[in-house]
């Protein structure tokens, strides 16, 4: 009978002969970080050391293929049957729909672990360790990016994984959007709007368009609201154009912020191209 110290020093001994240099420094990486978010989070940290010493044992046998067959490994070859751990295994590059604690640490550590180098990566890993679920919804997003702007086929647990997350986030949303108005409002930002565009669009649940008197104001309306949800653990993914362009957009998801000056708000008459979504009413600040 294994017990999980010996599985884990035989598996460590099979990835070390096994395994390329690259591969095996991705994960021990991988294994680090895991326990790291574990330990973060509240999950058994010694279940996610041995999904990560296993994520990648096999993945000279296929790209998708390799999470299932290491999976199976535990439970035929090491009797492990504890089945969060083998769905952590199974699912740790695709994701899918229901996904527990354990399956989201060590999906996200797999993308995130320190010798990990893509756009994104370092934003990606800040969010880790201030909301869990927007983590795994961000990098299940840049997936289905990556695969879309390659031409490849996404595997539908990914697409599941990615709905299933992301379904009640939208009153969520519409209070991201709410508290970015508010703080315009504040700060005297000019025709604030803010529109429900879900039904509209397949990139964003809500805009928030509003105007600037300056190019000063455009700039400090944009730190503004970039300070207000930092606070809130909610971290801008994308940011274009400057004050000086007169228009700003700040990409925060599933919430888009469209920052104007007042001739390109007419210029661009974006409040005209959305007209048909539905304009949610916030409360304004007495003067």
């Amino acid at each position: 009978m294994y017990t999980k110290n010996g599985i884990k020093k035989e598996i460590t001994d099979y990835i070390t002969k096994n395994l390329k240099q690259k591969r095996l420094t991705h994960t021990f990486g991988v294994v680090e970080e895991a326990k790291k978010l574990a330990v973060k989070y509240g999950a058994d940290a010694e279940k996610a050391e041995l999904g990560a010493l296993f994520h990648d044992a096999f993945r000279e046998r296929g790209n998708l293929l390799h999470g299932s067959i290491a999976a199976d490994a535990l439970q035929n070859t090491y009797q492990i049957y504890d089945e969060d751990i083998c769905n952590a295994v199974r699912f740790h590059t695709t994701g899918r729909a229901g996904m527990s604690l354990l399956e989201k640490i060590l999906y996200l550590a797999d993308a995130i672990e320190p010798n990990r180098s893509y756009p994104g990566v370092e934003k990606l890993r800040l969010l880790a360790y201030k909301d869990l679920d927007a983590a795994c919804l961000q990098a299940l997003q840049n997936t289905m990016r990556y695969v879309a702007e390659n031409g490849l086929e996404l595997d539908h647990n990914t697409l599941e994984a990615y709905l299933d997350i992301k379904k009640g986030d939208h009153m969520e949303n519409k209070e991201i959007a709410l508290s970015v108005a508010a703080a315009l409002d504040q700060k005297k930002a000019i025709d604030i709007v803010v529109m429900d565009i879900k039904e509209k669009s397949s990139f964003a649940d809500f805009f928030v368009i509003a105007s600037a008197n300056s190019e000063r104001q455009l700039s400090t309306l944009s730190d503004e609201i970039e300070d207000r949800l930092a606070k809130d653990n909610i971290l801008v993914k994308h940011i274009e154009g400057k004050g000086t362009s007169g228009w700003i957009l700040m990409d925060f998801g599933d919430v888009i912020v469209n920052l104007f000056s007042l001739e390109q708000r007419e210029r661009y008459n974006i409040d005209k191209v959305w007209g048909d979504c539905e304009i949610v009413p916030f409360e304004e600040t007495e003067n």
